[in-house]
């Protein structure tokens, strides 16, 4: 039997993450959560439970956050995270990688690439990554969620 993936993610401005989960869901039957209705989710459902976000201020959303502190998990569910950031030089996800270490379950890995962000300076200008996430990177993206389905089934 497949396992069972739910993700839960915020994606404003641009849609970026929102690409990024939904080819991932494309590859492999994922359910997709906006945060602001993942609060009435029982995700004690499901055996993988995916946190996406874009960077914001260097971080990922407050909303994904708070909902990886809240999310109750026990030994058998997997979790990972997902990220879209203008420039993706650094581990963003650090801080919401030591929270899901820290539940029961086991935390498996992310992915990040690049997204389109006309965020404060970055817009006076046109913006950066104007054509993120490529396909390339979508494609990366359905490799991922497929190498996890391996690990989680």
């Amino acid at each position: 039997m497949k396992a069972k993936i739910a993700i839960v993610y915020v994606s404003t401005h641009h849609g970026n993450t929102k690409k990024v989960v939904e080819a991932m869901s494309e590859e492999r039957a994922c359910d997709l959560y906006p945060a602001d209705r993942a609060k009435d989710v029982d995700f004690s459902e499901y055996d993988v439970v995916g946190f996406a976000s874009g960077v914001y201020f260097q971080s990922l959303s407050p909303a994904i956050i708070q909902l990886a502190k809240d999310i109750e998990l026990d030994a058998r569910q997997r979790t990972f995270i997902v990220y879209t950031a203008g420039i993706d030089f650094k581990n963003y996800a650090a801080s919401v990688e030591r929270i899901l270490r820290e539940k029961a379950g086991t935390y498996v890995g992310r992915y990040s690439c690049r997204g389109y962000d006309t965020w404060g300076p970055f817009g006076l200008f046109g913006g950066i990554g104007r054509k993120h996430p490529t396909d390339k990177e979508l494609l990366k993206a359905r490799e991922f969620i497929k190498a996890l389905q391996g690990s989680a089934d």
